[in-house]
């Protein structure tokens, strides 16, 4: 077992590190407060101690905000009680890896627990097996060096002071590998182990700018040659590949699962995917449901589409249904010139389809943009002013004419053919003849 080595971090932009932890201030007093009353010792760990020392660099540091990863020399769960009992929050119990997840209502930052311990795998790709460890054991188990730095708890409020420097516990090539951008695994068997390891080295490396180590790289395109993915059930490579479809650098990662032909590798057969990925390139960080139209988007071009979906990711029925909604209409020759139709063919073209597939009709065909986000915000909830009841007022009897009547009211409304009530009963009168019944009121 390497051992683990412990070295000076000089804080060079403390002002920028003060910054980064500010959201975090709260539930590290919590936490040492915890530590305080039930005699534990707790490490902040993995990626906040790796984002101090890259912003030493000048680094832009990226990736999932307000997370907090604490190292617990004891019973995990227990400190998660203690922090619930104490001051609320949502608390998630993994028992069988003795970790916990603690959310807090305020501010949002989500405090993950884990015990530390050792791990052994019964066979490559299996859930691993644990057992309480050691600091320096907990270590020799995680995915990558660059993951491996830690900092004791009483080190934040210093470089909340404007410390010069803290103590660092870490990998002996943890430091050196962030200096130098690798990412390297912590052994030969790391990806065999655990195979979402190979998504997660493509995400680091495309997050920070990073490189794969050499020996990393080779053990990780032989594993995935290998069949080394294949262990993995639909419920974890589906949340390996939305991990990813989260991230602000999603296409860049994307695009790098295409060099390394980890979609092929994954049960996954993309034909000629840069169109999906260009597509994906246009979803604004901040859209709803940003997930789904990744997936939407990309299995526009899988050619092993039932495999995919039932086999591999099991992915929940209405996206599978937008997935082949959306294969069904996006080369089709009238939806690239939907443009040219004017608003009530637009809407009858588009009235049956999920908003996602819309949305990702514009991805796909950027000169459609301004005329389906018109149809998502205005023309799709646009309704006549006269409903089913105004027509019986007017003294129409009910039926299948109700129907085609109001259809070709909304389409006339949409093209801006009626702008008021008594155009729109002038026009019933049009369709249906003189009504038999008394007059409708104004």
């Amino acid at each position: 077992m390497t051992s683990l080595q412990t070295s000076q971090l000089a804080i060079r932009r403390p002002a920028a590190v003060r910054a980064h932890l500010a959201v975090f201030g709260e539930a590290v007093g919590q936490l040492r407060a915890a530590a305080a009353a039930l005699g534990v010792s707790l490490r902040l760990m993995g990626g906040l101690p790796r984002d101090i020392a890259l912003l030493q660099t000048g680094a832009a540091v990226t990736g999932p905000a307000a997370e907090l990863d604490i190292l617990v020399n004891a019973n995990a769960p227990a400190v998660g009680r203690y922090l619930q009992a104490q001051w609320s929050g949502e608390l998630t119990v993994h028992a069988r890896f003795q970790t916990a997840t603690w959310r807090r209502e305020t501010r949002g930052v989500s405090v993950d627990l884990i015990t530390a311990r050792t791990e052994s795998y019964p066979r490559p790709g299996a859930l691993p097996e644990i057992r309480p460890g050691t600091w320096e054991e907990d270590v020799a188990r995680r995915d990558f060096t660059i993951n491996t730095l830690a900092l004791e708890l009483d080190a934040f409020p210093a470089l909340m002071r404007g410390a010069s420097h803290v103590w660092c516990h870490h990998h002996p090539l943890a430091r050196s590998d962030l200096e130098a951008g690798r990412i390297r695994v912590l052994h030969p068997l790391s990806f065999q182990d655990d195979p979402t390891r190979i998504f997660r080295a493509v995400r680091y490396e495309r997050r920070l700018g990073f490189h794969l180590e050499a020996d990393t790289a080779a053990r990780l395109r032989r594993t995935a040659a290998r069949g080394g993915l294949d262990p993995l059930t639909p419920d974890r490579l589906r949340r390996e590949y939305e991990r990813i479809f989260r991230e602000p650098r999603s296409v860049a990662m994307m695009e790098r699962l295409t060099e390394l032909d980890l979609w092929r590798h994954s049960g996954l057969r993309l034909d000629a995917p840069a169109p999906a990925l260009a597509a994906c390139a246009r979803i604004p960080a901040s859209a709803d449901g940003r997930v789904e139209l990744h997936w939407i988007l990309l299995m526009a071009r899988c050619v092993n589409l039932e495999h995919a979906l039932e086999a591999r990711l099991r992915l929940a029925r209405p996206v599978v249904n937008a997935i082949h909604q959306f294969r069904d209409e996006v080369d089709r020759s009238e939806m690239a010139h939907l443009d040219s139709r004017p608003p009530s063919a637009v809407a009858r073209r588009l009235d049956a389809l999920d908003v996602r597939v819309v949305q990702a009709l514009g991805y796909w065909h950027p000169h459609l943009g301004a005329v389906l986000d018109r149809y998502l915000s205005e023309w799709r909830a646009l309704k006549p002013r006269l409903g089913g009841r105004d027509l019986m007022a007017l003294g129409y009897a009910a039926g299948p004419q109700f129907h085609q009547v109001l259809r070709q009211l909304r389409a006339a409304r949409l093209d801006g053919h009626l702008r008021s009530r008594e155009e729109e009963r002038a026009f019933v009168t049009r369709v249906l003849g003189p009504a038999p019944g008394s007059k409708a009121p104004a």
